[in-house]
């Protein structure tokens, strides 16, 4: 997409550079796997990996990131399969 900018920040206190490649890589397969819901339009996204990133489970890293992006308000609400239908938001992982 022409103008989308995306970086990821991995502190070097998330551990060795092993363990701070592998944060960045799931984080990335996250916005990948949104990657088609995103507005078409330029902008700039930061993601800063917290502690609990390093040893979330793959679901609760994507549902994070999801999160993030509905929060930004760069995702509108799925009206597919799996989607909340209760009228409640979701409110995925929070950040600590």
């Amino acid at each position: 997409m022409p103008g989308l900018r995306i970086g990821f920040v991995v502190s070097k206190k998330q551990g060795k550079a092993t363990a701070r490649n592998r944060i960045k890589r799931r984080l990335r397969e996250a916005v990948r796997q949104q990657w088609r819901a995103l507005p078409q339009r330029p902008f700039d996204l930061i993601f800063v990996a917290r502690g609990r990133l390093r040893k979330a489970e793959w679901p609760e890293v994507r549902a994070a990131v999801e999160t993030l992006l509905r929060q930004a308000g760069l995702l509108a609400l799925r009206a597919g399969p799996g989607a909340e239908r209760s009228g409640e938001e979701d409110t995925g992982v929070r950040g600590g």
